[in-house]
């Protein structure tokens, strides 16, 4: 998100037009960050049923707000990278399964074992159980090549891909406001 702010800006883009774009139902983006917040909750924090079906709403919230707004270039990736996650997630019980080996290449093996005994809010490690594996949290990025070390999906990929095209549209296009006020004076200069 940092580079395309930064491309975007390069580009002749302005950064408050993000905050003034209208994004359609674009409330129910705050829904998955609720959520998210209530499962680490300590009562709440080890109940599978709880992670599990909050991160299958969360997901369809934001899959909803991408059919909403289709029309904005990117959000396609973004609607099927989330539906990639969304198909993955649903497959494993509601969790995001996560294979060891990219967790112990990315953060280290006393990680791995501590993430193992710990209770999760979002993913499961992956086992032989683990349905549509390929779509999983199986993508190992550390630094120099990200700014945050994490283990990926394809989903990510592909949803990262289309946010990074949503943020440069948004910040070079303009809004209505600003082709009325454009327009209005374009006019006061053919009229004097």
């Amino acid at each position: 998100m940092l580079f395309a702010l930064l491309i975007g800006w390069i580009a002749g883009g302005k950064f408050w037009r993000l905050g003034e774009a209208r994004i359609r139902f674009g409330w129910l983006i705050f829904l998955p960050v609720l959520l998210y917040l209530v499962s680490w909750l300590p009562p709440l924090l080890k109940t599978n049923w709880f992670a599990s079906t909050s991160n299958v709403i969360e997901r369809l919230a934001l899959i909803t707000v991408g059919f909403a707004n289709w029309r904005v270039p990117g959000v396609k990736l973004i609607v099927l990278g989330l539906l990639l996650n969304f198909a993955a997630i649903v497959a494993n019980g509601g969790l995001m399964p996560v294979d060891p080996n990219a967790v112990a290449f990315v953060f280290g093996n006393e990680y791995l074992k501590d993430a193992i005994a710990s209770p999760h809010v979002r993913s499961a490690i992956m086992d032989t159980s683990t349905e549509l594996g390929f779509l999983c949290d199986i993508i190992a990025a550390k630094r120099p090549f990200v700014a945050v070390p994490a283990v990926y999906s394809v989903g990510d990929l592909v949803m990262s891909t289309g946010i990074f095209i949503a943020i440069i549209w948004i910040m070079r296009t303009p809004l209505p406001s600003e082709k009325q006020a454009l327009e209005g004076a374009a006019s006061g200069a053919d009229g004097a």
